[in-house]
């Protein structure tokens, strides 16, 4: 379960950020869900549910949303959008150069709430 280790790693990046801006409470958090991080949104959410336990996100709704996959051909000098499972460019068959981030869970955005709220 790989998505464990993705989220707490999204979990520490709020909790890092949030914490000395007073934010004492997240109550919505985004993430993008890499092409290729084998991920769905269903996982993200347990995971996220699991790993934010006893931390400032605990009970926060997590927003997971599926990214294309896009990536470079070089053989066609072109943007290519291959199948996840193949990687292959649709148009020529050739290798397409996909991004880093495909294969992981980024941090869209989060809200929360300070000491004069709520």
């Amino acid at each position: 379960m790989h998505e464990l280790g993705l989220m707490e790693r999204i979990v520490a990046l709020i909790v890092r950020d949030a914490t000395p801006r007073g934010i004492r409470r997240v109550t919505d958090v985004s993430v993008a869900l890499g092409a290729v991080s084998h991920v769905t949104p269903e996982a993200a959410r347990s995971a996220f549910e699991i790993v934010s336990a006893g931390t400032i996100c605990q009970g926060a709704r997590l927003h997971a949303k599926p990214e294309p996959l896009e990536g470079w051909c070089p053989r066609c000098r072109a943007t290519r959008r291959p199948d996840p499972g193949d990687l292959s460019c649709p148009r020529c068959g050739g290798a397409v150069e996909v991004p880093e981030g495909a294969s992981g869970i980024r941090l869209l955005s989060y809200e929360g709430e300070g000491p004069e709220e709520g």
